[in-house]
Order: structure tokens, then C-alpha cells, then sequence
């Protein structure tokens, strides 16, 4: 693929590596005109990549979804069997708690990555990579923008079609990071108030597994195995 991507940074790469070894040093320059005719070549490349996603972007946001709920559902179902094997009701304690939500959490993640792989298919026809496909989008974009500034070149100077791409795109990226933080901004505010109430309405508790919440699933889960705001005592 490098006959489209990073061909003068490859060469350069390579004579840089083979005057490591020794003499004979190796002089190889690129001049300006060799620059500019591959940052066209990477523009229309990331163009291509970003016209295929654009294309695509219902099948990209399906997939997020799709994406989303195994992690939700990874995390909150290996919170709630942590509860399970681990009773922190019995004899309750910080450390029983905070250590079943961190041994809840390792595993969630095992089963996330097992049910992944297994469940969602992250394919999209005409794109091949072993990327995630947000990083595929967001790795589009920079390159595009790097393009564009190599090159003096402004939004509006592409194609109609070209920037209806571009936004669609940019747009798609805004949508799934909406959804992912709306997502986690409720596990976060729901763990909180399992942990306020749980807590005889401390402040302190609820910070706690409010900020465990936001990144994890895991506190829902153990928080509905506890009796979700069920107060301790």
C-alpha cells in the first residue's frame, strides 16, 4: 500500500537505515515535486477511504451499537456473576466490594473480546484493515487534513461530493462518541446513586462508584446482584 501512503517517508526510511550500517553513506533526496505529487497521491487515497465510509456509515453505526452493547453487557453480566460468586452483602466490606468490581472487571473484559470477535463482524466491503473502525475514520481524517496542509489546500476547494463525504464522515465520528458518552454518562450517574443510597446517602460512596461507573458497566452489575439502591443497613 505504500504507493499510496508514506512513499517518501518509507524511502527516507530506508536510506536512513542503510547508512546505520556503514559506508557506503546512501544520498537519496526527494525533491518537491516528487513531495507534491505524493501528497495528491495520499489525498486521493484518504478521499477514496472516506467516500467508501461515508457510503457505509449506517452499517459503521450498526456496528458501533453492536459494539457497544457486547461491552455494556460484558461488563454489567461479569459485575452481576461477581456479586454472585462473592456475597458483598455478607459481611460487608470496602475491600470485598472494590475487589469483586475489579476482579469483575478483568473478566468482563476477557468476554468482551471473546464475544467480539465472535458476534460482531466489523467488515465493510472495499475496506480491509485490522484497524477498529473508528480508528479507521479517525486515521482518514488526520490523513486527509496532513494532505491538505502539505498541499495549501482548503475545505472548499474539494468537490461537492467530496466535502458531503467529509461531513458525513466527520458527522458519523460525533454520533458514536455521543452515543458511547450518553451510555456512560448514565452508568456513571445510575452507579452513583446505587452507591449514595447504598451508603446511608454518603457523598463520598456515591463519587466512588460514580467514577467507576463512567468507565465500566461493572457496577450496574453489581449494584442490581446487591439490590439496586438497596440501602446496607
Amino acid at each position: 500500500m505504500y504507493e499510496y501512503i508514506g512513499l517518501p517517508a518509507k524511502i527516507n526510511q530506508l536510506v536512513q537505515s542503510a547508512n546505520k550500517l556503514g559506508d557506503p553513506q546512501l544520498e537519496l533526496e526527494l525533491d518537491d515535486t516528487d513531495l507534491e505529487e505524493a501528497a495528491h497521491e495520499l489525498l486521493e487515497f484518504h478521499l477514496n477511504t472516506l467516500t467508501i465510509l461515508a457510503k457505509a456509515r449506517k452499517q459503521i453505526y450498526s456496528i458501533s451499537l453492536q459494539l457497544i452493547t457486547v461491552y455494556e453487557l460484558s461488563y454489567a453480566g461479569a459485575g452481576y456473576a461477581g456479586g454472585k460468586i462473592m456475597d458483598t452483602n455478607e459481611n460487608a466490606s470496602d475491600f470485598k466490594t472494590w475487589a469483586t468490581l475489579f476482579g469483575s472487571a478483568m473478566a468482563g473484559s476477557l468476554i468482551n473480546g471473546v464475544l467480539t470477535s465472535v458476534v460482531v463482524n466489523q467488515q465493510i466491503k472495499d475496506l480491509e484493515s485490522d484497524e477498529p473502525l473508528h480508528k479507521q475514520i479517525e486515521s482518514a481524517l488526520g490523513g486527509l487534513a496532513s494532505a491538505k496542509k502539505r498541499l495549501n489546500m482548503s475545505h472548499s476547494e474539494f468537490s461537492p461530493a467530496a466535502k458531503k463525504h467529509i461531513d458525513d464522515v466527520s458527522d458519523l465520528l460525533i454520533k458514536i462518541a455521543s452515543t458511547l458518552a450518553t451510555v456512560r454518562t448514565f452508568s456513571g450517574i445510575a452507579s452513583a446513586y446505587h452507591g449514595f443510597k447504598r451508603n446511608n446517602d454518603n457523598l463520598g460512596y456515591a463519587m466512588a462508584w460514580g467514577l467507576t461507573g463512567l468507565f465500566t458497566a461493572t457496577p450496574i452489575g453489581l449494584a442490581l446482584e446487591q439490590g439496586f439502591a438497596k440501602p446496607l443497613n
